[in-house]
């Protein structure tokens, strides 16, 4: 486990150094993105008896500025991130909320773990950052999903926080420009 985790490791800091990849920045269906990502996380969230929640309005209004597959990583890092550090029996939701800027739209990916404490809120989105919080059914992490969403989101001219749910949990809010 310990190599492995070394190699994904070097992988994953190769791959940052490498040149970036292009986007192709046009009108995607967020919707049909995300059905995709939680149909391919669907198998390891039942492995862990988790239930996927999706609720989403309807898939002509969810309409993005964004790269397909930038947008699909990005899902599909904080979709399985929630789901590695979520206990058995549990629920990870997705869910589309209102945006306070009218101009993106607002999704939440929201967990029932244990939450990321004060001190490592304050490193979340940096590279090489493995927190205290560990996953629930010793899956692996390099400690770099969250610094590449970062960085892709803001190559999409999106946001990404954190949202604290106390003693219930974690969220991720994602806004990306409307299409």
């Amino acid at each position: 486990d310990e190599l492995l985790s070394l190699i994904e490791d070097r992988l994953a800091h190769s791959a940052r150094g490498a040149t970036p990849l292009q986007l192709n920045i046009t009108t995607v269906s967020l919707a049909e993105i995300l059905q995709m990502v939680v149909q391919q996380n669907r198998p390891n969230a039942h492995a862990k008896q988790i239930e996927l929640q999706v609720d989403l309005k309807p898939s002509h209004t969810l309409r993005v500025q964004a790269d397909y597959r930038a947008a699909a990583q990005v899902f599909d890092n904080l979709i399985s991130n929630a789901i590695k550090f979520s206990p058995p029996d549990s629920t990870v939701s997705i869910e589309q909320v209102a945006a306070p800027d009218p101009a993106f739209t607002r999704i939440r990916i929201r967990d029932e773990g244990p939450g990321i404490s004060a001190s490592d809120q304050a490193k979340l989105f940096q590279p090489y950052q493995r927190l205290a919080a560990q996953p629930t059914g010793g899956e692996s992490s390099t400690g770099l999903g969250l610094s590449i969403v970062k960085d892709m989101i803001a190559r999409l001219s999106g946001r990404i926080h954190y949202e604290d749910i106390e003693g219930k949990g974690s969220a991720f809010v994602v806004d990306l420009p409307r299409g």
